[in-house]
């Protein structure tokens, strides 16, 4: 009897134990707000993905979604359809640039990570290509509409090779490595990790030519207007539990490091311990993000890659309020 007695006690409470464990998980999750995230699946994504990892979204009341794509232009026109699911997104600035002279419905939140550091031109060393200027009369492999095809012309004419004797191939990200690998081109700008992938699948045949300072590569958080007008505070939420995985990284930089390592995969260990210093992470809306935005679109306009010859202002593609809210000190451009 005695026997028989505590095991019904002990059923009763592990039911118990279940029913509240149950409760409060539900509660729980019923209470956060569903938000889903268009995310670049690169390096350029460590603080979204070390904020999901150490639990900031859900504690800031968010049920998030990651929808990993290969490019910021890619999850960026994703938002801009009309059934899209996304609620944000992350992209450079070029897809802003080249659809702000057709829209005004979306804008800028924040920049959320910046790098001189980023965008690399990789060429083939089998065919003699070992400067800048061995690239004349090469063809060289990028994805047209991003910030990779400005870049690739500001290399050229950093290093005084004028682009019209170069000749470029649009070609996705994904595939640039195996079209350099196949002579399908002669070099690749390109950007992390593909870059990195490039030069391990040519191996001692890669040639990485310097490029660095020459340009400031920013990735950006962007919304539709009417989103971001009806969901003020879900947003406030999202752009702090961000903040708090900047300062996780800087006070847990050896657990931020194993976060990326898993998230991108052990065979880009390397790259993350290399790179991980040649990328800022912080919330911040700044001078030379407007700059930038100026500088492209008349590259876009001399290069008649838009329709209209008028600069738009790109003071009407920012949302300054969400990050004003949040960090105040952050904001920095002149209006």
């Amino acid at each position: 009897m005695v026997r028989k007695t505590l095991v019904a006690t002990l059923i009763t409470a592990a039911v118990l134990a279940g029913a509240v464990s149950y409760y409060i998980f539900s509660s729980r999750n019923t209470d956060l707000e569903k938000l889903t995230a268009g995310v670049e699946n690169s390096f350029w994504s460590s603080i979204i993905w070390i904020a999901e990892e150490e639990g900031f979204f859900e504690d800031a009341g968010l049920d998030l979604t990651i929808k990993e794509f290969d490019s910021g232009k890619e999850s960026f026109l994703n938002l801009l359809k009309t059934d899209s699911d996304l609620s944000i997104c992350t992209v450079d600035t070029i897809p802003v640039m080249l659809k702000s002279f057709e829209r005004k419905d979306f804008s800028i939140l924040s920049t959320f990570v910046y790098s001189y550091e980023y965008i690399k031109v990789v060429a083939r060393k089998d065919i003699g290509i070992k400067t800048a200027e061995d690239l004349k009369g090469r063809t060289i492999g990028t994805p047209f509409g991003t910030t990779n095809q400005f870049f690739m012309e500001e290399f050229l004419i950093y290093n005084q090779v004028n682009p019209s004797v170069v000749k470029s191939k649009d070609i996705d990200p994904d595939k640039l490595p195996g079209a350099l690998k196949s002579h399908q081109v002669d070099a690749a700008a390109i950007w992390e990790p593909y870059a990195c992938k490039t030069s391990k699948l040519l191996g001692s045949n890669a040639v990485k030519l310097k490029s660095s300072d020459i340009f400031r590569e920013s990735f950006n958080l962007v919304v539709m207007n009417d989103y971001a007008k009806e969901n003020k505070a879900l947003l406030i939420k999202f752009l702090k539990a961000l903040d708090k995985a900047v300062q996780f990284c800087t006070d847990n930089r050896e657990a931020a490091k194993k976060i990326v390592i898993r998230r991108m995969g052990l065979e880009m260990e390397c790259f993350v311990l290399s790179h991980w210093d040649k990328y800022h992470s912080g919330l911040s809306l700044d001078q030379s993000l407007l700059i930038t935005l100026e500088e492209e679109a008349r590259w876009a306009v001399n290069k008649k890659m838009v329709k209209s010859n008028h600069i738009p202002d790109y003071l009407d593609y920012i949302n300054f309020e969400i990050l004003e809210h949040v960090k105040p000190d952050a904001v920095g451009i002149v209006r």
